[in-house]
Protein backbone atom coordinates (compact mmCIF):
# COMPACT_ATOMS: atom_id res chain seq x y z
CA UNK A 1 0.00 0.00 0.00
CA UNK A 2 1.34 3.06 -0.92
CA UNK A 3 1.31 6.29 1.52
CA UNK A 4 2.89 10.10 1.89
CA UNK A 5 4.62 11.17 5.42
CA UNK A 6 5.37 14.30 6.52
CA UNK A 7 7.43 15.63 9.37
CA UNK A 8 6.84 18.44 11.33
CA UNK A 9 9.55 20.46 13.85
CA UNK A 10 8.17 24.16 13.34
CA UNK A 11 6.31 24.65 16.52
CA UNK A 12 3.67 26.80 14.29
CA UNK A 13 3.14 23.56 12.33
CA UNK A 14 3.20 21.86 15.26
CA UNK A 15 0.74 24.06 17.36
CA UNK A 16 -1.94 24.47 14.45
CA UNK A 17 -1.96 20.55 14.24
CA UNK A 18 -2.27 20.22 18.18
CA UNK A 19 -5.32 23.10 17.96
CA UNK A 20 -7.58 19.66 16.92
CA UNK A 21 -6.26 18.58 19.96
CA UNK A 22 -6.37 20.60 22.40
CA UNK A 23 -10.36 20.21 23.63
CA UNK A 24 -10.43 16.77 24.42
CA UNK A 25 -9.03 15.00 27.26
CA UNK A 26 -7.60 11.91 27.43
CA UNK A 27 -10.38 10.33 28.73
CA UNK A 28 -13.01 11.44 25.98
CA UNK A 29 -10.51 10.11 23.56
CA UNK A 30 -11.65 6.62 21.30
CA UNK A 31 -9.06 4.03 21.87
CA UNK A 32 -8.63 1.42 19.58
CA UNK A 33 -8.08 -1.99 20.13
CA UNK A 34 -4.27 -1.76 19.02
CA UNK A 35 -3.62 0.62 21.16
CA UNK A 36 -4.62 -1.48 24.41
CA UNK A 37 -2.06 -4.32 22.65
CA UNK A 38 0.60 -1.56 22.58
CA UNK A 39 0.51 -0.53 25.62
CA UNK A 40 0.75 -4.71 27.08
CA UNK A 41 3.57 -5.35 23.92
CA UNK A 42 5.42 -2.47 25.47
CA UNK A 43 5.57 -2.34 28.85
CA UNK A 44 3.55 1.51 28.75
CA UNK A 45 1.05 1.95 31.97
CA UNK A 46 -2.09 4.01 30.44
CA UNK A 47 -1.74 6.27 33.80
CA UNK A 48 1.44 7.55 32.55
CA UNK A 49 0.28 7.98 28.78
CA UNK A 50 -2.58 9.79 30.74
CA UNK A 51 -0.32 12.34 32.41
CA UNK A 52 1.74 13.05 29.29
CA UNK A 53 -0.99 13.54 27.07
CA UNK A 54 -1.66 16.85 27.89
CA UNK A 55 1.45 17.96 28.23
CA UNK A 56 1.32 19.87 24.54
CA UNK A 57 4.71 21.90 25.12
CA UNK A 58 6.62 18.56 25.10
CA UNK A 59 5.64 17.75 21.55
CA UNK A 60 8.47 18.33 19.10
CA UNK A 61 8.19 16.25 16.56
CA UNK A 62 4.55 15.04 14.46
CA UNK A 63 4.80 12.60 11.74
CA UNK A 64 1.46 12.31 9.41
CA UNK A 65 0.85 9.85 7.21
CA UNK A 66 -1.84 9.74 4.50
CA UNK A 67 -2.74 6.46 3.35
CA UNK A 68 -3.73 5.95 -0.38
CA UNK A 69 -7.09 4.82 1.24
CA UNK A 70 -7.19 8.99 2.25
CA UNK A 71 -6.62 7.89 6.13
CA UNK A 72 -4.48 9.99 7.97
CA UNK A 73 -2.89 9.51 11.39
CA UNK A 74 -0.16 11.42 13.46
CA UNK A 75 2.48 10.35 15.48
CA UNK A 76 3.01 12.82 18.25
CA UNK A 77 6.87 12.69 19.88
CA UNK A 78 6.76 14.41 23.32
CA UNK A 79 10.50 14.42 24.65
CA UNK A 80 10.91 13.60 28.14
CA UNK A 81 13.46 15.32 30.76
CA UNK A 82 15.88 12.61 30.67
CA UNK A 83 15.72 12.98 26.84
CA UNK A 84 13.69 9.38 25.95
CA UNK A 85 10.06 10.34 24.64
CA UNK A 86 6.73 9.09 24.24
CA UNK A 87 4.78 8.08 21.24
CA UNK A 88 1.08 8.65 20.95
CA UNK A 89 -0.35 8.04 17.38
CA UNK A 90 -3.85 9.31 16.66
CA UNK A 91 -6.46 9.31 13.98
CA UNK A 92 -8.27 12.81 13.43
CA UNK A 93 -11.35 10.79 11.46
CA UNK A 94 -13.38 10.56 14.18
CA UNK A 95 -14.84 13.00 16.79
CA UNK A 96 -13.19 12.63 19.43
CA UNK A 97 -9.89 11.41 17.88
CA UNK A 98 -9.01 7.44 17.94
CA UNK A 99 -5.39 7.09 20.38
CA UNK A 100 -4.36 4.31 17.74
CA UNK A 101 -0.98 3.28 19.84
CA UNK A 102 1.07 5.09 22.77
CA UNK A 103 4.07 3.73 24.21
CA UNK A 104 7.32 5.42 26.02
CA UNK A 105 10.59 4.69 23.87
CA UNK A 106 13.36 4.71 25.72
CA UNK A 107 15.68 5.92 23.73
CA UNK A 108 17.52 9.10 23.35
CA UNK A 109 15.21 11.65 21.15
CA UNK A 110 17.94 13.20 19.49
CA UNK A 111 19.48 10.23 18.01
CA UNK A 112 15.92 9.19 17.24
CA UNK A 113 15.09 12.33 15.07
CA UNK A 114 18.70 12.47 13.58
CA UNK A 115 17.83 9.40 12.03
CA UNK A 116 14.44 11.16 10.27
CA UNK A 117 16.45 13.43 8.87
CA UNK A 118 18.01 10.85 6.38
CA UNK A 119 14.50 9.76 5.56
CA UNK A 120 12.50 13.11 5.81
CA UNK A 121 13.02 16.49 5.33
CA UNK A 122 11.10 18.13 8.25
CA UNK A 123 8.77 21.04 7.57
Amino acid sequence: MEYAEKVYTNKKEINKILSKLRRFSFEELIKHQHYEYSLVEKNTSESFIREIFPKFELVELIKSRKREDGKESYTLHYVLEDKTFVVIVLSFETSPPTIINAFHAKKNFNGFKKSLRKYYKPT
